[in-house]
């Protein structure tokens, strides 16, 4: 198995979006939109690819000094993360926390979202928000929020 990170590229993030959609079906403007503002607007953000492939990207916005939130986009085929992959996330997750000094780095991730909200918890996230955040997301979906705090 070959696993590499990258840079993040908005290509990257359709990609790993296009495998959580029904085959043969449109990714939304939004979710499109979504890809290139990452890319953008991020301090930082990588790609993580296993045998060519992306499988998950993530980064972070600094919402203000020593405070951040992260974001990520996971593959459908990602579900099962190889022990060598996360090791590697973790590695980045650390370094990046350390080079910008970040006191608390959080995430919200979509309830339902089963493998993303799996991944926070294996990288070492703590879950803010047991019952979730009703009504957070743009159409009334509820997220969950996880913290990342420096010791």
């Amino acid at each position: 198995m070959k696993v590499e990170i990258k840079p993040y590229a908005a290509d990257h993030g359709i990609e790993i979006m296009q495998t959580v959609m029904e085959p043969n079906s449109v990714l939304p403007e939004q979710m499109q939109e979504a890809a290139y503002y990452n890319g953008q607007h991020s301090e930082e953000a990588y790609t993580l690819f296993i045998d060519d492939k992306p499988m998950l990207s993530g980064g972070f916005f600094l919402i203000h000094e020593g405070f951040a939130e992260g974001w990520i986009l996971v593959s459908e085929e990602a579900r099962e993360f190889p022990i060598k992959a996360v090791l590697t996330l973790r590695r980045y997750m650390k370094d990046l926390v350390k080079k910008y000094n970040l006191i608390r780095l959080q995430a919200k991730i979509l309830k339902g979202f089963v493998s993303g909200n799996r991944l926070a918890t294996i990288l070492g996230f703590t879950l803010e928000t047991p019952e979730g955040m009703q009504n957070y997301g743009h159409n009334g979906e509820t997220y969950m929020l996880y913290s990342l705090a420096r010791d």
